[in-house]
């Protein structure tokens, strides 16, 4: 598995696009974005204090790069990343000389775990740098770089930056799950894209109305059903590491998820959809 795994790295790597937009754009703009930050501190203008916020939080900056993969551009950039890894094979007609070295579990699983782990490495550097390219901007300006480090301030950070961890990787393999299970069924790097699209938007669609549906049938538990689509749940974690409270549907009688529900919820997303994409594989014809 360990060589299939690296086997995967080096095949995603050795693509200069898809190793650009899935690992070395980030760390490059997390050096980038303060350096000119910097340069607007160095040589400030009449509007200067308008275009620089008066403080940055380090806490903030930190798990805000790791934010980037869940917010919708970013869903989508992935999604369409996805799409090519997995399609890649069936375009180039590799799968026929990868099956007979390897069952088709661990084939598909190693592109898991290659796509989780250059993940977790770009996103992982870019919450390193950009907190200490931030506080260069904080020091030139003579501004204060809070919170100060104290036991307590530095153990709710570590826990709120391994739940945003978490809940990035879930989020990502969710939509590589997507994207992935359309490229297959599709063969192609355009239906994936779609499939993953259709997927991030008829979500949001469903969501949307299962909530006016409760409201217009005077029904909390039809729109209490949308607690358990997987855009809630990540809109809820992040709520819960933001805010410390949940995100509320706004209609009355409706519950809400906690921290540890959502988790759960979300990993029934990717145990599902990874059970019918090893499924599918596993039936498909790649000779």
């Amino acid at each position: 598995m360990l060589n299939l795994l690296r086997a995967e790295v080096r095949k995603i790597l050795g693509h200069r696009g898809l190793a650009v937009l899935l690992v070395w754009l980030w760390p490059v703009g997390g050096v980038l974005l303060p350096l000119i930050l910097l340069v607007l501190a160095l040589f400030p203008s009449p509007s200067a204090d308008r275009r620089l916020p008066i403080e940055f939080r380090w806490t903030d900056v930190a798990l805000g790069a790791w934010a980037i993969p869940t917010n919708l551009v970013g869903r989508f950039l992935f999604i369409a990343l996805a799409a090519a890894i997995f399609s890649g094979e069936y375009q180039w007609s590799t799968w026929k000389n990868l099956v007979p070295r390897a069952d088709r579990a661990r084939l598909l699983l190693a592109k898991y775990l290659a796509f989780a782990a250059l993940t977790v490495f770009a996103f992982g550097l870019t919450s390193l740098l950009l907190p200490i390219g931030m506080g260069a901007v904080q020091a030139v300006r003579g501004l204060p770089y809070p919170p100060r480090p104290t036991p307590d301030v530095v153990q709710t950070f570590i826990g709120n930056y391994l739940v945003q961890v978490a809940l990035t990787v879930l989020n990502t393999m969710i939509g590589v799950s997507i994207a992935a299970l359309s490229a297959m069924l599709t063969r192609s790097i355009l239906g994936g894209i779609i499939g993953g699209t259709f997927f991030v938007f008829g979500e949001i669609g469903l969501v949307t109305a299962l909530i006016a549906l409760g409201i217009f049938l005077h029904s909390p538990q039809i729109a209490d059903t949308a607690r358990f689509t997987s855009a809630i749940n990540i809109a809820n974690i992040s709520s819960w590491v933001q805010y410390g409270q949940p995100v509320y549907l706004q209609v009355q009688g409706t519950g809400t998820n906690s921290l540890v529900g959502s988790f759960v919820i979300l990993l029934v997303w990717l145990i599902v959809l990874v059970g019918i994409m090893l499924t599918v594989f596993q039936r498909q014809d790649l000779m």
